[in-house]
């Protein structure tokens, strides 16, 4: 029936096959209701509501039942279900579901089919979140190609590859790589008059350009990106938060920081509010804020911010993710200076051994690891530990 579907309440998970089949729900009423389910799915995902994973479970379970495993709707709700255990932090979960996903449609789609680059392309952002960018370069760079092949070099799923293929040589470091693709990603989003994509691509670019210290030529980017956000999204949307907080540190690194912190905390209260208590951008936040109040000597309430986002990220990201040894790191440096050396050099030793086995020798956080930890050396005595690192 039509409230067997489009109110459904979460229980009937649990229900059998014949309860359902009680209910009216068979193949001919999910034929007619399949995309009512889905649409409120999609609103709870957009929405950033936990009840999605429900939905896109139970919905899942009945593409697979009544379409079968290979039929196209079966494997886009479950390339969804993946992708939002991912925004939800289940990267394990997601993991296991995007891998599945991309090997069915290697199947039906053959290896240069678009629909197989969009399963490349997100296992591909999957893997950089947890960590393995060497693991997610190959999936990104071959979705992109097929992408440029046969949708078009001007096309919004090239934008969607040039993007995200950027953001993974950023994270490597090759900031001067990624620039010309998020140049191109914003020229196809702009030509397509896409606010949303548009937002997200001033937003990356920005950020690439204060990696490069261009500053000056990263704000108004961040600014344009608010105000799309603000205008397509609210005043409380998460988006908007993003941008707020991706603003605030800019005018960090600007020296304002009572610019700043309004933009942060507001950011803050935000993502409190609307994503869940472990999620990863929330841990985001709340270690930009505790940046800030480092910075303006507040070292007590700095290290509060700093604990709690080096739980999150142990959590979600796990303990040998690069984004928690920045954890520990940060951490690490606020007992430095308030002179607990004994309790800063675990957290620094920690730091170091994730980034060299996930960063390389040669990246500069862990350089700036390999010096953290020497100077606690030196200063606790350790002549002979310390010269090595320095």
């Amino acid at each position: 029936t039509e409230y067997a579907v489009t109110e459904l309440p979460y229980h009937l998970l649990a229900l059998s096959e014949e309860q359902e089949l009680a209910l009216g729900i068979d193949r001919f009423a999910w034929e007619g209701r399949h995309e009512v389910a889905g649409r409120i799915a999609n609103w709870l995902s957009s929405n950033s509501l936990p009840e999605a994973t429900t939905w896109w479970r139970w919905i899942l379970g009945n593409n697979e039942r009544w379409f079968g495993v290979e039929h196209p709707v079966t494997m886009t709700s479950l390339n969804n279900l993946g992708v939002e255990l991912q925004r939800q932090g289940d990267l394990s979960g997601a993991r296991q579901i995007l891998e599945s996903a991309l090997v069915i449609k290697e199947k039906v789609f053959g290896a240069e089919h678009s629909n197989t680059a969009a399963s490349r392309n997100n296992l591909g952002v999957l893997l950089q979140q947890q960590g393995d960018l060497l693991g997610a370069l190959p999936l990104l760079e071959s979705a992109l190609a097929i992408r440029e092949k046969a949708c078009g070099a001007d096309h919004p799923e090239t934008a969607d590859s040039l993007n995200n293929l950027a953001g993974l040589l950023r994270d490597q470091g090759d900031l001067l790589g990624a620039r010309p693709l998020l140049e191109r990603a914003l020229v196809i989003r702009e030509k397509e008059q896409s606010a949303e994509d548009t937002a997200v691509s001033l937003s990356n670019l920005a950020i690439l350009l204060q990696g490069l210290g261009d500053l000056s030529g990263a704000r108004p980017l961040f600014e344009r990106a608010l105000a799309i956000h603000e205008e397509v999204h609210g005043a409380e949307h998460y988006q908007t938060a993003r941008s707020l907080d991706s603003l605030a540190v800019l005018l960090y690194k600007q020296g304002d920081l009572l610019g700043a912190r309004p933009l942060l905390e507001r950011a803050l209260a935000i993502f409190e509010k609307v994503l869940c208590a472990d999620d990863p951008e929330t841990a985001d936040s709340l270690n930009h804020l505790g940046v800030l109040l480092e910075a303006q000597g507040d070292l007590s309430s700095a290290r509060q911010f700093y604990e709690r986002a080096l739980a999150i990220r142990e959590k979600v990201r796990g303990a040998e993710h690069p984004e928690t040894a920045d954890s520990l790191n940060n951490l690490g440096r606020v007992l430095q200076y308030q002179g607990d050396l004994s309790g800063a050099r675990p957290l620094f030793e920690r730091a170091l051994a994730i980034r060299e086995k996930e960063l390389g020798a040669e990246h500069p956080k862990t350089t700036d690891s390999l010096n953290n930890l020497g100077v606690v050396l030196l200063n606790q005595g350790d002549l002979s530990g310390a010269r090595p690192l320095l």
